[in-house]
């Protein structure tokens, strides 16, 4: 570091000393240091450091102090700062930042963006300086010691990446802790599934990629490589690949937000309480996508998008799903078109509040392509949910569309509301309704099963099965809640500090409760183990019993969920 402004200060205040009267001495500004090239040698960050070329840290460490300004400078796009190599070379980063002096890093402008990549080798740490550090403790020399990132402020960084994480073999994993990212690429993380990688309490903020976080974590995960995913607002969406994911207390609302969960995800992969709402009704656009069958999805709340869900999975449960008109500001999309898109067969779809406006409700089918799937020749059952098509749907439940697979459906225990049609049947094949028992609707619908080139009868009375409830108004079946044709639930629409998504979604769904007086109900406690005196709905929303979707209590780490089953 250059010494000549220290020894500038010091003769300053010398003859500053010696005049008869004050002068006023400007303070010595921030130190600045350039960096470009390969680091070799350790060093210590702080002030100002602006990367002038791409910067590789290679058998090196680098301490960046708390309140320090990166600042990419380069000449071409994106300059990059890289810690090790792909092929076992070591680095060490100590980001040592706080809430109250946390480290920047920043582009000096829109045409030299820059870009960070990690890269983590368990195979080369035979005496190596090979891992990054969290405030001063080496991440793979200590086992408890993940590689961390906190209270660093990412902005304007690379459009593709803003930050990219390689990590390979096993090791104490990948921590992303409280970090905020405005106007810059996704995070993007690979792992081969032998560490964990936590993505908690971080802040992302932009528009220059659909997907605001990307984690493949391999197709050969291991017990230790558990993917967290939990308590962000983004404003865009996620994608996570392969391994056991825990995607839980998220917050997405913009016009991309949405959750994608690829292939290779393992089954034990749960997708819980969390808010996702797309802006957009763009034809492209959905809320949730799962390319694996038997993900958990359950508690969330999904709004908006051209699709809500534009595929399914087997376990899907306690969600609310909801449709959206055209907002001012959309130009290209339109209403909600489908709120649950595909289903694969054997699903258990039950105990969900599906609300419109949407042209169809729920198409409990497989999509044609995935129409293979083990599960196959399993009827779909869908069980126990409400539908409220507002008086803004054509149908609720539409079978045999165009391009859908086979499956057989049991359509047992909903309770369908301002529809005018319960089940559209599009043509005679692929799907079967199996059984369509002790279902109820208000007000009563115009058609209830609508068959091609069949006289749509509400009275059809040996195609509805038993115990078909059918009531003149909302009012007569003793729900809980108002009639919501007069009761707008208030959606966020912008990233909300505090919110509660459980209080939330459990506040909309306790409005379609059943009272104990509720002809919906039975009273021989013979359901979720209710008694005499707490009947329970034998139509419509069921009362929640799974203790285990109420996950509370500290904050789990990369390392402290590394033995979770």
């Amino acid at each position: 570091m250059d010494a000549r402004p220290a020894r500038m200060a010091v003769t300053a205040f010398v003859l500053s000393s010696c005049l008869p009267f004050p002068v006023a001495i400007a303070a010595e500004r921030p130190e600045v240091r350039r960096v470009r090239g390969i680091v070799h040698r350790h060093q210590r960050w702080t002030g100002r450091v602006i990367i002038t070329g791409d910067v590789q840290i290679l058998d090196a460490a680098v301490t960046i102090l708390p309140g320090t300004i990166v600042e990419f400078a380069g000449e071409s796009s994106p300059t990059v700062l890289s810690v090790g190599a792909g092929l076992g070379g070591g680095g060490r980063l100590d980001v040592q930042a706080t809430p109250d002096a946390p480290v920047m890093f920043r582009s000096a402008d829109q045409s030299a963006r820059g870009q960070i990549r990690i890269f983590l080798n368990a195979a080369a740490r035979d005496g190596r300086v090979d891992a990054i550090t969290v405030n001063g403790r080496p991440a793979f020399i200590r086992p408890d010691a993940p590689h961390s990132w906190r209270n660093v402020h990412f902005a304007n960084l690379c459009r593709e990446a803003a930050l990219v994480v390689h990590a390979q073999g096993p090791g104490p994993g990948v921590e992303i802790d409280s970090c905020r990212f405005t106007d810059s690429g996704p995070v993007v993380i690979e792992t081969d599934g032998a560490a964990p990688v936590a993505f908690t309490q971080n802040r992302i903020e932009s528009s220059l990629s659909p997907a605001g976080l990307r984690i493949d974590a391999g197709r050969s995960a291991t017990p230790n490589g558990v993917v967290t995913v939990r308590g962000n607002l983004m404003s865009n969406g996620i994608v996570v690949a392969g391994g056991v994911a825990r995607i839980e207390e998220n917050q997405l609302i913009g016009p991309t937000a949405s959750v994608t969960v690829g292939l290779g995800a393992d089954p034990a992969t749960v997708v819980r309480d969390n808010y996702v709402h797309c802006h957009s009704t763009d034809s492209r656009r959905y809320v949730f996508r799962s390319d694996a069958a038997d993900v958990v999805v359950t508690g969330n709340v999904f709004f908006g998008g051209a699709f809500g869900v534009y595929r399914g999975t087997r376990r899907m449960s306690g969600n609310v799903f909801a449709g959206a008109t055209q907002r001012a500001d959309d130009t290209d999309g339109g209403a909600t078109q489908v709120l649950v898109a595909s289903l694969p067969a054997g699903a258990v779809f039950e105990n969900n509040l599906l609300l419109g406006p949407a042209h169809s409700m729920l198409i409990p089918q497989p999509a044609a392509a995935v129409s293979s799937n083990a599960g196959a020749g399993e009827a779909t059952r869908v069980r126990h949910n409400v539908f409220d098509g507002r008086k803004s749907v054509a149908r609720v439940i539409h079978l045999n569309p165009p391009h859908s697979g086979w499956a057989d459906v049991e359509i047992t225990s909903n309770l369908f509301l301002h529809a005018p049609s319960m089940v559209m049947i599009e043509s005679e094949a692929p799907a079967r309704i199996t059984a369509i028992d002790h279902n109820a609707a208000a007000p009563r619908p115009r058609f209830v099963i609508l068959r091609p080139g069949a006289a749509p009868d509400l009275d059809a009375a040996p195609e509805l099965g038993a115990g078909f409830l059918a009531f003149d108004s909302v009012e007569g079946l003793g729900l809980h809640g108002a009639d919501w044709l007069s009761d707008e639930p208030v959606w966020p629409h912008a990233l909300t500090d505090g919110l509660s998504i459980r209080s939330f979604r459990e506040s909309l769904m306790t409005k379609f409760g059943a009272r104990s007086n509720s002809p919906l109900c039975e009273s021989d406690g013979s359901v979720n183990g209710s008694t005499a005196n707490e009947p329970a709905p034998r139509i419509g929303l069921r009362p929640a019993t799974d203790k285990a979707t109420s996950l509370r209590g500290p904050r789990q780490t990369a390392a402290s969920i590394a033995g979770e089953p």
